[in-house]
């Protein structure tokens, strides 16, 4: 593990809580934030079809405390992470 910043030994906790809402053309997301984590610097979303292989939507950690996803599509099952 020595020389190599991107193994970690600890994991930031998972959010306390998520919720979806679907829009006409996307679904919002909202979630509350991890608390006790100083070196968070901020959120990755991933999106999978249930039972499905998470793949992440976004780039790089987004700091903010929500996230509209434009491509989820109309009457389809996801779950969030």
């Amino acid at each position: 593990l020595l020389g190599d910043p991107t193994l970690r030994l600890f994991y930031p906790r998972r959010v306390p809580s998520l919720s979806a809402a679907p829009q006409v053309q996307t679904v919002t997301l909202a979630w509350a934030p991890v608390l006790g984590e100083p070196e968070l610097l901020g959120y990755h979303v991933y999106r999978s079809l249930p039972g499905g292989s998470p793949v992440r939507l976004t780039r790089a950690p987004t700091p903010l405390l929500s996230f509209s996803d434009a491509t989820a599509l109309p009457a389809t099952t996801y779950e969030w992470r």
